[in-house]
């Protein structure tokens, strides 16, 4: 079943969920706050990196037209392992990405294969 979306409105939740993702991943990987923060819950430097390189270019290829999909799949892969990290090891903070992949699911499902919300297709 689809519904309507306002296109403009689903341009403004595509853009700020991939720039506040883009943020958030840049500041895992490089902040030392962020880094001294993954390094208390024991597991190893990898997975940080991992996951911050990697919600970096997933959210880059979901800003991009013809990657969106591609994007948004690697996006919802990453953030539901994150949040089974948060979970697993006691770590608040999981609710946060259930919002941020509920907002990439919704950006995914409500643009047609063909159709990205940065491209204006008069209909």
């Amino acid at each position: 079943m689809r519904t309507n979306v306002n296109k403009l409105a689903l341009l403004g939740l595509h853009v700020s969920v991939a720039g506040v993702i883009l943020v958030e991943a840049a500041l895992l990987a490089l902040a030392p706050a962020q880094i001294t923060a993954f390094h208390k819950t024991g597991l190893p430097d990898a997975i940080r990196l991992a996951l911050a390189w990697g919600e970096l270019m997933f959210a880059g290829l979901f800003l991009v037209p013809r990657t969106m999909k591609l994007g948004g799949g690697g996006l919802l892969v990453i953030l539901f392992s994150a949040m089974a990290l948060h979970f697993l090891h006691g770590v608040g903070g999981f609710e946060v990405l259930l919002i941020y992949a509920a907002a990439v699911a919704v950006v995914m499902s409500a643009t047609p294969n063909h159709e990205s919300t940065m491209q204006g297709s008069a209909k």
